[in-house]
């Protein structure tokens, strides 16, 4: 796996280095970098150049290196560690937004005793936490790899918790669930000057190129192909895995993909039992050529894989499609796939103007969510014409009511959380991602175009469509990404009993009345998702908190499953009466 683990003690004397096994000792700076090695050669970690006073280490990959080749007079072989280097020491901070890519990055000045850690724009595939102690600042992307080096007292953050709940997705701000860890948001740096004990977070400025409105409708299918391309020989590997959906962006992807030198190519598609595109995407995967396509549904059962998700996750990011993620991670290390291609971040790249702060706007997005919750969305109504039962997501009222504790501006919460669930997640496997609609250039045209024009990527769709032409275009839909986990609950009434009432959650939602916890219990399917989340923040608690199983916080995957935890546990406060049985109609 990507693990970039970093310690700085300002009270430890300058000694000689050590160096050893992607470990590195030096003065004040301890630096740990391990990379998913893909390819024909291992990825190099990092490099220390005691006599020029650099230091520098990377995880993750990036997509322009040779251009950076060029640019510094490099060798075609130069990795991309040494060009950061390189390009510090002839550039200095400015160097940074030269970088594209999926990365973190470390740069220690030996010089100045400064340190500069940061990741691409677009926050990285993974989260990076801080933590200052009273002799040291630490540095990682691994939550357990933190808690394990910390030494410090534990405790749930509330207010980050009720954060999370408001957000339904991720918390919306720098902090997590740990009291006094951080988290590094997307577009910052953190600047840490050893002499003066200072920690900084600034935002890193990169420029955006626009273009003319023709040249950027000219190009902007063909950036995609390109940037498709270049992370191709990036990966250097004969097989890979893809996502693939009866989307316009999967299918404009793996018709990229499929022109490429792989020799094979293994499509995946995962549903749910009730919504999925298998048989839209079976129907596409056919017209690829060197294409194997495997599609699995989420089993009934893999709830009890909640404990598994949770410390994968790091209480990083709550979603519903975490069990296809799941799903989908267990096929490709089954296959032996250390490379998967991935859609995500598109719809947010292609629409740059969705993020414009105008007051309508935000007024506009709060009715909606609240539409959303009261009002059977209209792709479903032909279900109501025919009796069945329909099952809208519901949180209940002491959720509803959350206010954010903290908002931070510009901050894209939609595209931070999906580049994080399936990051993590892919991560945690050892298996790297790429991301071929995360290229700047794709950004830049996509925002050289109007809003209109890129409102629900009305030109995009349309010139995807004639691209790809009638053969793939009768296929293509957008469901939205909509996922069913109600299912997985069927049955489980007793263990969301007891979870309603363990103090844990009675103290993070004292509105939670016993009037709701009854509704949730007679209605669980209609409660599915905020019965999952609030499970998921019970299992963090346990898992991170109490310090119950740090034995096992260097496994990159917990064993136990989720009978382990509240089934035969008494509940804390006592049972809630059973609800009178109801008959559901299917």
């Amino acid at each position: 796996m990507n693990l970039l683990n970093i310690i700085l003690d300002y009270s430890s004397p300058q000694i000689d280095p050590v160096i050893k096994d992607g470990y590195l000792s030096y003065g004040p700076v301890s630096l740990y970098a391990q990379r998913i090695s893909i390819g024909d050669r291992p990825a190099k970690n990092f490099v220390f150049n005691r006599d020029r006073g650099i230091l520098c280490g990377v995880i993750g990959y990036i997509s322009n290196i040779s251009d950076l080749r060029e640019k510094v007079a490099a060798s075609k072989n130069a990795d991309d560690v040494d060009l950061i280097a390189e390009l510090y020491l002839k550039e200095g901070e400015p160097s940074f937004p030269l970088l594209e890519g999926a990365f973190t990055a470390f740069v220690w000045d030996l010089t100045s005793q400064k340190g500069y850690i940061f990741q691409d724009e677009n926050g990285s595939q993974t989260p990076l936490f801080y933590l200052k102690t009273k002799e040291r600042y630490l540095f990682c992307n691994s939550l357990r790899v933190l808690l394990k080096n910390g030494g410090f007292p534990r405790k749930l953050n509330q207010e980050a918790v009720r954060d999370f709940l408001y957000s339904r997705v991720i918390i919306p701000s720098e902090a997590t669930l740990v009291e006094g860890v951080h988290k590094l948001l997307p577009g910052q740096m953190i600047i840490v000057d050893l002499k003066a004990q200072l920690l900084e977070v600034q935002n890193i400025q990169r420029d955006n190129i626009k273009v003319s409105s023709d040249s950027a409708k000219r190009d902007l299918v063909s950036s995609i192909g390109k940037e498709v391309e270049r992370l191709s020989a990036l990966s250097g590997v004969p097989e890979i895995g893809a996502a693939l959906s009866s989307g316009f962006d999967s299918n404009l992807m793996m018709h990229f993909l499929s022109k490429q030198f792989f020799k094979k190519i293994t499509a995946v598609t995962i549903g749910g039992k009730k919504v999925n595109e298998i048989s839209a995407a079976s129907c596409c995967a056919a017209v690829y050529e060197k294409v194997r396509h495997l599609t699995a549904v989420v089993g009934d059962d893999r709830l009890r894989n909640l404990p598994d998700i949770v410390w994968r996750t790091e209480g990083q990011v709550f979603e519903v499609g975490l069990f296809l993620t799941n799903e989908f991670a267990n096929i490709l290390c089954r296959e032996g796939l250390l490379v998967v291609f991935l859609g995500d971040g598109a719809d947010q790249q292609l629409n740059p103007f969705r993020m414009a702060k105008r007051p309508f706007r935000l007024c506009l997005n709060k009715l909606k969510n609240r539409v959303k919750q009261r009002i059977v969305p209209l792709r479903m109504f032909w279900r109501v014409l025919k009796r069945k039962k329909i099952y809208v997501s519901k949180y209940p009222y002491a959720i509803q009511a959350l206010r954010p504790s903290r908002q931070v501006s510009g901050y894209d919460i939609k595209k931070d959380y999906i580049l994080k669930k399936s990051g993590v997640f892919f991560n945690s496997y050892g298996i790297q991602p790429f991301y071929p609609f995360l290229g700047r250039k794709t950004f830049n045209l996509a925002r050289s175009l109007n809003s209109k024009e890129c409102r629900r990527k009305k030109f995009y769709k349309n010139a995807v469509k004639e691209y790809l032409g009638p053969k793939i275009g009768q296929h293509l839909k957008k469901i939205g990404g909509t996922t069913d986990i109600e299912y997985l609950c069927q049955g489980k009434k007793e263990l969301f009993e007891r979870l309603l009432n363990q103090n844990l959650i009675i103290e993070i939602l004292p509105g939670l009345n016993d009037k709701q916890k009854q509704k949730m219990l007679e209605d669980i399917p209609a409660y599915a998702e905020s019965l999952v989340h609030l499970l998921y923040i019970y299992l963090f608690n346990e898992l991170f908190i109490t310090g119950k199983y740090d034995q096992s916080l260097d496994n990159a995957g917990f064993n136990l499953a989720l009978e382990d935890f509240l089934i035969g546990v008494k509940p804390e406060r006592g049972i809630l009466k059973p609800a009178s049985a109801t008959v559901v109609t299917n």
